[in-house]
């Protein structure tokens, strides 16, 4: 019988506190208490990693452990600095930007039977985007001239480690990978599907937090496949926005493109991530901003299938998606 791993350990705990940091960020808005926090995040990423390689206590919980605490404190913190307009939309999606492909990477390997086995684990690349994102927060407080170099540096450094993950995730299963497409070009063959352009029809119902204030806004649009993975989508929306103890009118459209991780839809549900613009008006003029979706659709209700969204850009929205259903797939 093969050993547990212990989850109760030091570094374990150590890694836990920067959950408790991160709410702690959210609720305390003092500039000297949130760098404070900041710089025990940074200490806490190092000592526990120090003691468990040290004491030779270093398991698969731990590291899983550690970088969902480090994505935790950094997520929540970014969202602060965005709401309270210290960063504009582009460099909150910059900061995030690895964090929210490398999620994605992993919803598709869990979604996509013959990627399952492939371990994740971290790789230097990720960990040198962690310590410029620290950076980047340190010097927000400290030194606000250095922000912009450090965040170009961030999108540099993300990209190179989101191509990095990709080649690792491909070689690990590139042999796998070429059979198993062809085993599911083959049972797509069996079961008739064949591809079919036709218009699904959606509503959506969305709540988006941003420096602006809480928007709720209901609307529709349509969704075309292009392909079998892809989907091309327009939406409109309106309803209100609230800010400052006043609402007013708000009404956005979206422009998006979805990648499908099951569209043969082999599983119960099915993840989805994408991105495209967005464009919100409440007042004189309408602001864009450029958005990044992930998704869960569900099984077939008779001819409707619902979703749930979540996607940053312009703040943070949270959807509730009804679409018409196609038959023989997504």
């Amino acid at each position: 019988m093969r050993k547990r791993e212990p989850l109760a350990n030091l570094p374990n705990l150590i890694s836990l506190s920067r959950l408790g940091m991160a709410g702690l960020f959210v609720l305390l808005e003092g500039r000297e208490q949130r760098l404070l926090l900041i710089v025990g995040a940074a200490t806490t990423d190092f000592l526990d990693g120090y003691i468990a390689r040290s004491r030779g206590t270093v398991t698969k919980w731990g590291a899983l452990i550690d970088a969902i605490a480090d994505r935790f404190f950094v997520f929540s913190a970014v969202c602060c600095l965005l709401f309270d307009h210290t960063l504009q939309t582009w460099q909150y999606a910059v900061f995030i930007s690895r964090d929210f492909m490398t999620a994605v990477g992993f919803l598709t390997a869990k979604s996509i039977p013959w990627l399952r086995t492939v371990p994740f684990q971290s790789r230097s690349a990720g960990k040198v985007v962690t310590v410029f994102q620290v950076a980047t927060l340190l010097a927000i407080y400290l030194v606000p001239s250095l922000v912009m170099p450090l965040l170009i540096a961030v999108g540099i450094i993300s990209l190179y480690a989101i191509v990095d993950y990709t080649v690792a995730l491909y070689h690990a299963r590139a042999v796998i990978a070429i059979l198993a497409i062809g085993l599911l070009a083959n049972r797509a063959g069996a079961q008739d599907f064949a591809f079919n352009p036709t218009v699904q029809w959606q509503g959506r119902a969305d709540v988006t937090q941003s420096g602006h204030g809480t928007a709720a806004l209901v609307g529709g649009g349509a969704n075309v496949p292009v392909g079998y993975y892809v989907r091309f989508g327009v939406d409109g929306a309106v309803g209100t926005v609230a800010r400052g103890g006043s609402t007013a009118a708000a009404f956005r459209t979206d422009v998006t493109a979805r990648f499908l991780f099951d569209p043969f839809a082999e599983q119960r549900v099915g993840w989805y991530a994408g991105g495209g613009m967005s464009a919100l008006h409440e007042g004189a003029d309408w602001q864009p901003y450029v958005m990044l979706v992930i998704g869960r659709e569900g099984p077939n209700a008779g001819r409707w299938r619902s979703a749930v969204e979540a996607a940053v850009g312009g703040g943070v929205r949270l959807s509730v998606v009804l679409r018409r259903a196609r038959m023989n797939g997504r």
